[in-house]
């Protein structure tokens, strides 16, 4: 039988000690004050950036991202995985596979760059261009 004084929820589900691990915050205990944790940490990260699309295609500057977005929170910030968990890939092929994400991502840049450098001949208003 479930405690009626116990909220019920995601949010008010209790860490295990596996989930803690790397975890810098002392007070975090259950999934909520997680979230809320990355979520101050992501926005404060994000707030003045503007990154160019080299930037976003750089593992690197992606690298220092994650850093900056998660590093309070969790150790392992700005590295890539070497931990096996029961989503995604594993951790020995993941520096390999981000890579391929950014080529592709690269050629699919270059085919949707207008010719030459320059403006497109549909020109389009960005509000403070």
């Amino acid at each position: 039988m479930t405690d009626p004084l116990v909220p019920i929820g995601d949010g008010h589900t209790e860490l295990s000690e596996e989930d803690r691990l790397g975890l810098i915050p002392t007070y975090i205990a259950t999934r909520g004050e997680l979230f809320d944790a990355e979520q101050r940490n992501i926005a404060e990260a994000l707030l003045r950036r503007r990154p160019s699309l080299q930037q976003l295609l750089d593992d690197k500057y992606l690298r220092d991202l994650h850093q900056a977005m998660f590093g309070r929170v969790w150790e392992w910030a700005g590295r890539y995985r070497r931990t096996k968990t029961n989503i995604g890939i594993d951790p020995t092929r993941i520096e390999y596979s981000h890579g391929g994400c950014r080529r592709g991502l690269r050629r699919l840049a270059a085919a949707l760059a207008p010719p030459h450098g320059g403006a497109s001949e549909h020109h389009c208003d960005w509000p403070g261009s």
